[in-house]
């Protein structure tokens, strides 16, 4: 496997590293890992194919796309070069032999060709970009014709019940447990934040249809907590 270094590393991810996948299991009940296996089985129905995965961290869905399809190869890009580290070991140990190759990137700016990529997958990811516009216009790029987007985001349920008890779990888990834990309250605060003004639903579907997909489909889970989201280019 492969490491190379394009970016300056967010200070606040590196920081979080370490307990990253603790804490991820402990922020979604331990249900992460399954949510992730759902978006896998939405992988095109195609073989040998490339993957780009963005905002990789520390390479679970890697993990999961390698278990669950023969996939050729897959790229994983990320700005926090302490997340590829961690994830540059897990994925060494559990598939030795994979062409897996980690890049220390940004999402806004890919930097790979025009029409490279069968897969562009994103976990828990788009909602931390300065420019959603730029990051999925750039996904568009990537990809070949025939190419689908996948993006599995934390959402806001539409429910106002659901709504309620999920605002109540960011605040008083996700945001004093989680950073209390991490020992670093701003990197969790930022979770709780960024979560309620990602612009989820069908507003991000619009998103998706303006920049160019098209069959866009969204699958709401845990009560709308935790959305996939597919888009192809055709």
């Amino acid at each position: 496997m492969k490491m190379s270094q394009k970016q300056k590393t967010p200070q606040m991810f590196d920081r979080i590293a370490v307990r990253y996948d603790f804490l991820n299991g402990l922020i979604s009940l331990g249900q992460h890992n399954i949510w992730r296996k759902k978006m896998a089985r939405m992988l095109p129905d195609r073989t040998n194919l490339a993957v780009l995965d963005l905002a990789t961290g520390t390479g679970d869905q890697i993990i999961t796309f390698l278990k669950t399809r023969k996939i050729a190869s897959i790229i994983g890009l990320d700005p926090s070069v302490e997340m590829l580290t961690i994830g540059e070991g897990k994925i060494a140990k559990q598939f030795p032999r994979s062409d897996v190759t980690l890049v220390e990137a940004n999402a806004g700016k890919i930097p790979f060709q025009n029409a490279e990529f069968d897969v562009v997958s994103m976990s828990f990811g788009i909602r931390n970009v300065p420019d959603v516009q730029q990051v999925l216009i750039e996904t568009w790029r990537v990809l070949k014709p025939g190419g689908r987007l996948l993006i599995l985001e934390a959402s806001t349920p539409q429910n106002s019940f659901f709504r309620f008890f999920n605002d109540l779990y960011l605040t008083l888990i996700v945001n004093k447990l989680a950073g209390l834990l991490a020992g670093n309250s701003e990197a969790y605060s930022y979770l709780n934040n960024s979560i309620k003004a990602f612009p989820s639903g069908e507003v991000f579907l619009n998103k998706l249809r303006t920049v160019g997909f098209s069959q866009v489909l969204m699958k709401p889970l845990m009560v709308g907590s935790v959305t996939i989201y597919q888009a192809d280019k055709l």
